[in-house]
């Protein structure tokens, strides 16, 4: 919502805003939480537009670009879509550490059973998680905002869309100042999860589909060139010649016997040419070769974009069988950590408070997207057992599997050939002092 005047106000942030809880229920009656400011705008406070709203942008091919259209093509939405929901897809917890640094799924708190359930009433953790990431590959910043009881807990986590907020960021001398305003209303920075792309200032993140604006165009104008070329012209694969002249008899006859190897069943059959008709086969041009290759170049250029490699969009003419296994490695290393770093740490610095920060993490678990196959998965166990790192138990919740209630299964065990180096060391002055002493 935008405000045009010169006057601001005061408003308490009611029903939608906040809620008490009962128990452990984030979803009881809602009460006031915050003291929130309503903010008017002045034209000239208006600086950049494009912050309140998804506009258009027509590029140099013609092509009007903006998060809705970019959609349309297939490479832009296979790069979003699959980042978004690899990242929906991760299992993501809110861990507790003890003093050895031993970590446990934190319970006993409003925001511990949010992770345990869901983030609000109408989202499950797919679909929010799926939604932030979206906003933000679409738009450059992704926000939900941050509902809290009367005790500054976090209760609720709602989701935003990105032309629903307005982010204000101010740097006077050495202070620098940021705060939000969602829906004309001000807002605390500690209350908004905002996940951002790359920006000028490290505060409010540029949008992707803006920066690749004319690369997306190109894609969008060949896509429509490739419709209209269906629609209105012609793919003729060959021609016959005659000498003459036929007449409209003779035409009318040939053409009921070329009817006749229409169709898949009927290609393979022979056809007669009588009165001197040959037949002439029309080969791809050079300019539709070189369309083609064109379409193939608009695809890698917005998986570069992204930094999603070209398998993972369904493109697989420079993929074998023996780099795929690899290639998915990247995707993890190259693409994914940098996504659920920014997570992680943006939850770690809104919701944890006081003492929590210390010892309370939110972490995504990445073995379901690491997993190769079961050979490879199979000796990484094993040599994680025969190191004593794991327990028999351990390397079953690993594959998914219950634990075995045998204490011999909780465990570790080591190979008796193996010993570790002070133990060797003493063995060895050990017998050099009964050799002496002999």
């Amino acid at each position: 919502m935008l405000l045009l005047g010169k006057r601001t106000t005061m408003a308490w942030s009611l029903s939608s805003m906040g809620g008490i809880i009962k128990g452990l229920n984030p979803f009881a009656s809602p009460s006031p939480i915050s003291l929130r400011t309503e903010k008017t705008y002045t034209l000239s406070e208006l600086k950049n537009w494009e912050m309140f709203g998804d506009f258009s942008s027509e590029t140099s091919s013609g092509a009007t670009v903006n998060s809705t259209t970019a959609l349309s093509f297939s490479a832009v939405y296979s790069c979003v879509n699959v980042i978004s929901e690899t990242v929906a897809s991760l299992p993501f917890n809110r861990l507790r550490m003890d003093g050895k640094g031993n970590k446990s799924i934190s319970n006993g708190l409003p925001i511990d059973y949010l992770f345990l359930t869901q983030p609000n009433p109408f989202q499950t953790w797919f679909d929010f998680k799926y939604h932030l990431v979206k906003e933000a590959l679409c738009n450059g910043n992704g926000y939900a905002l941050i509902i809290r009881d009367d005790f500054e807990k976090p209760i609720r986590l709602e989701p935003l869309s990105s032309n629903e907020v307005a982010p204000h960021y101010v740097r006077d001398g050495r202070n620098h100042y940021l705060y939000y305003y969602v829906h004309g209303i001000q807002t605390r920075k500690e209350d908004l999860i905002h996940i951002k792309c790359l920006g000028s200032n490290g505060v409010v993140g540029y949008s992707p589909i803006t920066i690749a604006r004319e690369a997306i165009g190109t894609g969008l104008s060949q896509q429509d060139f490739t419709g209209s070329f269906y629609k209105n012209g012609m793919n003729i694969k060959g021609a016959l010649e005659h000498p003459a002249t036929l007449s409209e008899s003779a035409q009318e006859r040939l053409r009921a016997s070329m009817d006749r190897f229409k169709g898949a069943k009927n290609g393979n059959g022979t056809i007669v040419l009588e009165e001197g008709l040959t037949y002439k086969g029309i080969s791809i041009t050079q300019q539709d070769a070189e369309f083609l290759g064109s379409r193939h170049l608009a695809v890698e250029e917005i998986a570069r974009f992204y930094r999603v490699p070209l398998h993972k969009i369904g493109e697989l003419s420079k993929s074998t069988n023996n780099n795929i296994e690899h290639q998915g490695l990247e995707f993890y290393t190259d693409t994914m950590v940098p996504w659920l770093e920014r997570i992680e740490q943006e939850f770690d610095s809104k919701l944890n408070i006081g003492v929590d920060r210390l010892i309370v993490k939110h972490e995504f678990d990445p073995r379901k997207l690491l997993r190769a196959d079961s050979a490879s998965r199979g000796e990484y166990l094993r040599v994680l057992f025969n190191l004593g790192a794991k327990t028999p138990n351990e390397i079953r919740q690993i594959e998914g599997d219950d634990i075995m209630d045998n204490p011999a299964m909780n465990k570790t065990y080591l190979q008796l050939n193996m010993s570790d180096i002070e133990t060797l060391e003493d063995n060895k002055k050990q017998n050099k002092d009964v050799k002496n002493a002999a």
